[in-house]
């Protein structure tokens, strides 16, 4: 079990038409900064666009020990 980032971004469009699904609020969840910037950086870029809020969540992922450090169950 260890911890990870990630990254959960909601994009709003001003109307359905304009986004490309055809919705006006998509949520999309990211692992790694560059995804961040790379949706974040599309986001700016479209000006149909009128929010794009997100935020970082420290999650633990994997399998739950069954012994802790000091070999207790």
């Amino acid at each position: 079990m260890e911890w990870r980032n990630r990254w959960y971004i909601t994009i709003r469009w001003n109307r359905a038409d304009n986004s490309p699904a055809g919705v006006t609020v998509i949520e999309r969840v990211v692992d790694s900064p560059a995804e961040l910037r790379h949706l974040v950086d599309q986001a700016r870029a479209d000006p149909h666009v009128v929010a794009f809020p997100y935020r970082k969540a420290h999650e633990l992922v994997g399998d739950e020990p069954q012994r802790c450090q000091a070999g207790h169950s």
